[in-house]
């Protein structure tokens, strides 16, 4: 005689395996539960919401990310903006030392000679890289021309400044400077 062991709640294949225990025969009919599909689809589920709320906090913090970065106050615009910082002291630098060695050309006086002071100009920044556009009893007009900053370089060489609103005109001779510049220190 043969057993048949599960119930008839669970659905099953239609394969069978004949087993003998301790020399009794028993028909095992290879059944599928419906437990582990239910278990499946709540795993499933679970993951569907965790994709879901896990893709909402990534663009979050890329928003967030992007607007620190690139913002009007962002890194990136602090950042260029002391670069620019930056390269205006080193021109001001630039400036001084070489109208401190314009003056230890002409042997160490308060008076500069314009031609020693732009072959000093051209020695810190490169051959006409800065220009001497203009020149009065006590101020250089020097404009650089990559950054196309003007600088007022007094002529004993303390206290150089950037002009903020300076207007050139070029004629055939060099240029020349609007006299309506305001001067910042």
């Amino acid at each position: 005689m043969s057993k048949i062991l599960g119930t008839a709640k669970e659905s099953c294949s239609l394969k069978t395996k004949r087993v003998t225990v301790n020399n009794a025969p028993y028909v095992i009919k290879l059944c599928k539960t419906n437990k582990r599909k239910e278990n499946d689809k709540k795993i499933a589920g679970i993951t569907l919401i965790s994709l879901v709320v896990t893709i909402i906090v990534l663009i979050i913090l890329s928003s967030i990310t992007i607007t620190a970065f690139f913002g009007e106050n962002g890194l990136i615009n602090k950042s260029k903006v002391e670069s620019n910082n930056v390269e205006m002291k080193l021109e001001e630098s630039k400036l001084e030392m070489a109208i401190m060695e314009a003056r230890r050309a002409n042997g160490g006086g308060a008076w500069v000679n314009t031609e020693n002071f732009q072959k000093e100009i051209d020695k810190e920044f490169g051959e006409e890289q800065a220009t001497i556009i203009e020149e009065d009893e006590e101020t250089f007009t020097v404009l650089i021309n990559k950054s196309q900053r003007v600088f007022a370089v007094p002529k004993e060489g303390k206290n150089i400044h950037l002009s903020t609103t300076v207007t050139i005109t070029f004629d055939g001779n060099g240029g020349t400077v609007d006299e309506t510049s305001k001067e910042i220190e």
